[in-house]
């Protein structure tokens, strides 16, 4: 595990103040998180996002310190022809240098979030 880049993610993070993150502060969070994601310890089933998915596709990004949270879209297999997205929230705790696989978040099927345009202000569906 090399500290050095998750020490650089703990620096950067610690200068911002508490709450939702955006604009040019979300693409540096989301930079910082994709060196040093391999870094963390991954653990509750984590181990399916690679680092390149990080980048412009992260929504509802937010810091509470410890904890860094934010959704990603997740695809899982295809049924004819069709690839089936689900949206789930992610949880760093840099205190601990770990994620958490947070909950799925059920969404309809004609909302996306892929390629970077997956925010807040996408339709989801509390269940």
């Amino acid at each position: 595990m090399d500290q050095v880049r998750i020490k650089r993610l703990r620096a950067y993070m610690k200068d911002l103040p508490a709450g939702q993150i955006a604009g040019s502060a979300k693409r540096n969070v989301e930079e910082f998180l994709f060196e040093a994601w391999n870094d963390l310890k991954i653990s509750q089933g984590d181990s399916r996002v690679e680092p390149y998915n990080l980048i412009n596709r992260t929504g509802a990004l937010s810091w509470q310190p410890p904890l860094l949270t934010f959704r990603i879209e997740s695809y899982e297999a295809t049924a004819n022809g069709s690839i089936d997205a689900k949206v789930c929230e992610r949880r760093v705790n840099l205190g601990t240098a770990e994620t958490l696989l947070g909950r799925a978040i059920p969404q309809e099927k004609t909302q996306s979030c892929a390629f970077g345009t997956c925010d807040s202000s996408a339709i989801i569906i509390e269940r």
